[in-house]
């Protein structure tokens, strides 16, 4: 059983719209500590934007730099921020 960990990804974007099209790759960051604690950072610096979400059981936080820290409705996320 996985107590803690680090992880580092990416995810490949491409946007196809009228009179706009482009690809990227975007970092993401992590750390996990079980059974429910989930830490996520991204940093797209071409567009000047980076955002962070944290998750503790059900409850969710994120933030999209500078703006502050606000509570998140978890069902917002694609994929599940909790783990457990």
């Amino acid at each position: 059983m996985v107590v803690t960990m680090r992880f580092a990804g990416s995810m490949d974007m491409q946007v196809d719209a009228q009179g706009l099209s482009f690809a990227m790759t975007i970092p993401m960051l992590g750390e996990f500590a079980a059974p429910d604690r989930v830490h996520t950072s991204i940093d797209v610096s071409a567009l000047d934007f980076s955002s962070e979400t944290i998750a503790i059981g059900g409850q969710v936080w994120s933030r999209t730099a500078p703006e502050p820290w606000q509570e998140s409705n978890p069902n917002q996320f694609v994929t599940p921020v909790n783990p457990a």
